[in-house]
């Protein structure tokens, strides 16, 4: 039976912050109706609509918008990604580092990796890697992912979370339960060698990325072979690895995913909806994972740290 929680959502505040890419305004406010619709009035600057570029600002802007956040709320709602993220560390970590212990939930996905990586660098977190609120008012967002965010956002959320089926099988194996660690591949790589580099503290690791064709992908899986960063793993969880809208060419893919992760214990599984493209299951890096050896199931089975004050047994 699934063990229910009781909320404490009305307690806390959740913000918006726009650390990347800027975005369309419409596609944003659509998102805010969606969350006032559930009761949540979420904070946000007139700033966050400002344009430097291609980004929602300037490097100062964005992370004067990042740090308030923090600073002010419990969760911490990206409006969207794309590059310009990882610039922002040395304008923020002495403000983040002053917040120690530091205890906010991020919900992001794609570029706001490096977000998930400048907590870590404080302190261990839970970071709903998921859709993001330029999403939320979209015709795409529903199902699965969107129950899961509503749940979040309004603290209903029960464990065990079981996740639907739609994904292959690539590699059997024993079934692992442990912590989840990863994001996005190309973010990963771009960490090493700097103060916030990526230090995996799970056994299931999870990756996703977009428009990185194999060999790439190849090259940056190696990287971070030789970097160390999968000693330790024990089951593998990939997302859809979209190129110009089309998956990779299955064999090929599996070749390569079996040259680096063939001889782990549990499974690797693949074609997870999630990250980028147009259904994106929420992932929650930091959460204990069970993955069954024959992949009957997929299951979030507990969330630590910050989460479990959230939502505590009722």
């Amino acid at each position: 039976m699934r063990k229910k929680r009781t909320p404490e959502i009305s307690k806390s505040r959740i913000s918006i912050c726009a650390p990347g890419f800027s975005f369309s305004k419409q596609d944003f406010l659509k998102g805010v109706v969606w969350l006032e619709s559930m009761g949540i009035q979420p904070d946000f600057p007139p700033e966050l609509f400002q344009k430097k570029g291609r980004l929602a600002g300037s490097d100062t802007v964005r992370a004067e918008g990042l740090l308030r956040s923090v600073k002010e709320s419990d969760i911490i709602l990206a409006a969207r990604g794309g590059g310009g993220c990882g610039r922002l560390f040395p304008l923020v970590k002495r403000g983040m580092k002053s917040l120690k212990p530091f205890s906010r939930t991020f919900v992001g996905s794609s570029d706001c990796t490096f977000l998930y990586l400048f907590a870590q660098a404080l302190s261990p977190q839970s970071f709903v890697y998921a859709p993001m609120v330029c999403r939320y008012g979209s015709g795409e967002f529903k199902g699965f992912e969107k129950k899961t965010i509503a749940e979040i956002l309004k603290g209903t959320l029960e464990f065990p979370l079981q996740y639907p089926k739609g994904f292959f099988t690539e590699k059997e194996g024993r079934a692992i339960r442990g912590k989840l660690d990863g994001g996005n591949l190309s973010i990963l790589v771009a960490s090493l060698g700097t103060p916030y580099e990526w230090s995996p503290k799970g056994s299931i690791l999870y990756l996703e990325d977009v428009n990185e064709p194999l060999y790439r992908i190849d090259r940056m899986l190696t990287q971070l072979s030789h970097a160390g960063k999968f000693r330790k793993i024990q089951a593998v969880l990939v997302g859809k690895m979209l190129v110009s809208g089309k998956t990779i060419p299955r064999r090929a893919w599996r070749e390569c995913l079996m040259e680096h992760f063939g001889k782990i214990r549990g499974p690797v599984i693949t074609q997870i909806p999630t990250g980028h493209g147009k259904t994106q299951w929420p992932f929650f890096l930091g959460g204990d994972y069970l993955v069954d050896g024959s992949i009957t199931c997929l299951k979030l089975v507990a969330l630590k740290g910050f989460f479990k004050k959230r939502f505590k047994l009722s």
